[in-house]
């Protein structure tokens, strides 16, 4: 007997028609809350539901969401207004204006993290707000990437390099690395932790690169130093494997065991310009272009461009949920599908 992934659908809800979803996530009652150019919604499994930050609701562009319940969440906005929503209902915490956008948001146990495309880091404690900037220390404020260490170091991936913030609750410590310490490409696009003490780089010429946090120290896989598949927009790091959505398709480099080095492309050996990944509970994973959606078990892609007559083409955003749904939007509405496993002879 074999198991394979089969996918199902289980619904395809269009209560919110022309309107485009940026983010999704799941808060710890299962609800399902979106980010969309009309404002913040939620889905309870039956309808959807609006909520309004102030008196009117479609004058937000919700880029950005960190929830842990209804009563617990940020929100980063296209104009870089920063919203917090918790038992007192919604309150603005920045107004953005002409400011840079909001990239990312971080939660640890006590606050939350933000990174813009131009105005650094924000650390949140309650209504207190404090920035990271190049006042601070930090090479450029335009972070595409970030990743919070098991030791509370704060990782930043900019146009010069890479950061280091230590002791970022309070009087913040930063450490830059670009290409004098061995950075093969001060352009970090992409970043995800790897095995042990390393974590990976994803560049905007020359591929990928490890980095040693502890030792800091770079190093180059033999197999990566002849790169020709552009900048890595996102990475996902497997058991053994890195893959890295390029547009080439998929990059596996194999890095240990035999350190192979392989392109996993579309069904007709198609160039994927992949954008970003999701490992799925059954551990598929999905991938988006921006326009398609597919799904790999990891010998070859599968375009989920249509199920049941429904298109599910232009993907804007996806989300793995933790009871095994996997949930993905774009402009038609919210679809969903669960994953279960099927025996074969």
């Amino acid at each position: 007997m074999a198991q394979v992934p089969v996918f199902r659908s289980l619904e395809v809800r269009r209560e919110l028609p022309e309107t485009k979803i940026h983010s999704l996530a799941q808060d710890d009652n299962g609800e399902v809350w979106m980010g969309t150019d009309r404002g913040l919604w939620s889905f309870n499994g039956v309808e959807f539901t609006p909520h309004a930050l102030n008196d009117s609701l479609g004058e937000f562009t919700v880029i950005s969401l960190n929830v842990r319940d209804k009563d617990h969440m940020m929100l980063g906005c296209e104009d870089g207004d920063l919203w917090i929503v918790d038992e007192y209902g919604p309150r603005l915490l920045r107004q953005g204006g002409d400011r840079a956008g909001v990239s990312s948001i971080i939660q640890d146990e006590d606050r939350s993290i933000v990174t813009t495309y131009g105005s650094g880091v924000m650390v949140i404690e309650g209504d207190s707000v404090r920035t990271i900037n190049t006042s601070n220390g930090l090479p450029d404020d335009f972070i595409y990437c970030s990743y919070l260490d098991e030791s509370g170091v704060l990782w930043i991936g900019s146009d010069r390099g890479l950061s280091m913030i230590s002791n970022y609750q309070s009087s913040p410590d930063v450490q830059n690395f670009s290409e004098e310490e061995g950075l093969t490409d001060n352009i970090v696009m992409s970043m995800v932790k790897g095995k042990g003490d390393l974590i990976w780089l994803g560049l905007y010429d020359n591929g990928m690169i490890s980095f040693d946090t502890k030792n800091h120290e770079f190093e180059v896989p033999e197999k990566i130093k002849e790169w020709g598949h552009g900048k890595v927009n996102d990475m996902i790091c497997l058991k053994n494997e890195i893959w890295a959505a390029t547009r080439s398709g998929i990059v596996d480099y194999e890095f240990s065991g035999y350190h192979r080095l392989r392109i996993l492309t579309g069904n007709e050996g198609d160039l994927l310009k992949l954008t970003s990944f999701l490992l799925g509970d059954k551990g598929n994973i999905w991938v988006t272009d921006g326009e398609e959606l597919y799904y790999t078990s990891g010998e070859g892609i599968e375009v989920k461009g249509s199920h049941n007559g429904d298109d599910i083409s232009n993907v804007s955003t996806i989300l793995a949920t933790e009871d095994g749904k996997v949930w993905f939007s774009n402009d038609k509405g919210l679809f969903c599908y669960m994953p279960f496993v099927k025996d074969i002879e």
